[in-house]
């Protein structure tokens, strides 16, 4: 579960999940629809993530502190959390490290117990896990196909990378694949703009920052177990 930035250097002691608990902090997140509660965005209907993600409330106690949407779809979700960062607003809810929200925004995760897999396996009451992401081809294709399977044993997920690139086009309008692919690594940042760039609340580049007290919150990057929960992207923080 995440929150934008901007919010947690206003309040340095919102940094853990345990936190939505106070009063204070609550209410930031409190709506006209929400009945007192923090309104936090979680995952899409019908995604494995959505049952799992209540389960995680339930198990740590927030029930009576949280009250969960789930949109229709990630349009919808991306949406709500454009339009909250875009105008400075309290934001509280569900991401994953690729999504491009994520890859854009500068938000850091709230705090929770570590992963390990009774908890996953029973009450969930913990973080999910980094996980690997397998690419995976027809048992012929390494003699089908070998320069291909060579070009897919080179290929890395790395969220950095994805976080340059991203913002980089979301910089630049006229920006096509193309434009970012030709570009060597590390190096999109140096590019200069194409077209008009497009507006947002503030300049979101740089690495995620680590704030807080305690173990702090940690920005998000990796944790692509949503390739298992959520249809071929990684887990939600």
């Amino acid at each position: 579960f995440v929150i934008p930035a901007y919010l947690q250097e206003q309040y340095p002691d919102l940094d853990s999940v345990e936190d939505l608990k106070a009063g204070k902090f609550k209410a930031l997140f409190t709506t006209g629809a929400s009945g007192g509660k923090a309104r936090l965005v979680s995952c899409m209907i019908g995604w494995a993530c959505e049952a799992a993600n209540a389960r995680q409330i339930a198990s740590y106690g927030l029930e009576e502190h949280i009250h969960i949407v789930n949109p229709g779809d990630g349009a919808a979700a991306n949406a709500d959390l454009y339009g909250a960062y875009e105008r400075g607003e309290p934001w509280l809810g569900s991401q994953w490290g690729t999504n491009e929200p994520a890859l854009v925004l500068d938000l850091v995760r709230l705090e929770e117990p570590p992963y390990t897999e009774e908890c996953r396996a029973t009450t969930k009451a913990c973080a999910y896990v980094d996980s690997d992401i397998r690419i995976a081809v027809h048992p012929s294709m390494p003699e089908r196909a070998p320069e291909v399977v060579d070009m897919l044993r080179n290929i890395n997920i790395d969220i950095a990378l994805f976080k340059d690139i991203a913002r980089w086009a979301r910089a630049n309008e006229g920006a096509t694949e193309r434009d970012v692919a030709l570009c060597p690594p590390g190096q999109t940042g140096s590019l200069e703009p194409v077209g008009n760039p497009r507006g947002s609340r503030e300049d979101p580049g740089g690495p995620g920052r680590r704030r807080g007290r305690g173990r702090l919150a940690e920005p998000i990057d990796g944790d692509p177990e949503r390739v298992r929960e959520g249809g071929g992207h990684r887990a939600p923080g």
